[in-house]
């Protein structure tokens, strides 16, 4: 997804949506924030350089689990847009 002006006004922000199921067998052992964690870094590592360094941008992942938990990016995006959505008149 793209928005304008989401983080900083006048930037660009990218965000990239990703959906692990937490209770699978590769997943076992593993604390949920862990595999959040984990899932953030690899979008990260994979997209993040190019994007800055190419697009001037910023990006996000925005990683789900389908327990219905998410990363802390996500958690992060989803308080700053409910707070956003107040401020519409």
């Amino acid at each position: 997804m793209k928005a304008g002006g989401f983080w900083t006004p006048g930037v660009t922000a990218f965000f990239d949506v990703r959906v692990r199921h937490v209770n699978s067998w590769s997943n076992q052992g593993k604390a949920t924030a862990t595999i959040f964690r984990e899932q953030e870094n690899e979008k990260k590592r994979k997209y993040s350089q190019r994007v800055i360094d190419v697009e001037m941008v910023t990006f996000t992942p925005l990683v789900f689990g389908t327990n219905g938990g998410m990363g802390a990016n996500c958690q992060n995006f989803l308080r700053t847009l409910v707070n956003k959505l107040k401020q519409e008149p």
